[in-house]
């Protein structure tokens, strides 16, 4: 499911992309799949930066971030953390 989104964001074709991944997004919550759901979140949040739509990528990635908490999966909180710190300081002026 996931190398047609993938792909269709190398091709920075954001619409056919951002269409993947919410259906992506709609199978994995009514699997109740947790997991893969805040994977695609990210990579979901990833496409956001490349096309400069900074502040959906972040609801994007606090949503995995939620996710991957009560998966309890410290190194994908890990990531995630350091993905929304790096969004932070590139806001930061100067």
């Amino acid at each position: 499911m996931s190398h047609s989104r993938l792909v269709y964001s190398r091709l920075q074709n954001w619409d056919l992309a951002f269409q993947k991944y919410e259906e992506s997004l709609r199978i994995y919550n009514s699997l109740n799949n947790h997991f893969d759901h805040a994977v695609t979140l990210i990579d979901y949040g990833k496409a956001l930066i490349e096309k400069g739509d900074v502040p959906k990528a972040e609801a994007h990635l606090r949503m995995a971030l939620e996710l991957f908490t009560k998966c309890e999966s410290k190194d994908r909180v890990k990531e995630v953390e350091d993905l929304l710190h790096t969004l932070e300081s590139a806001k930061q002026p100067g």
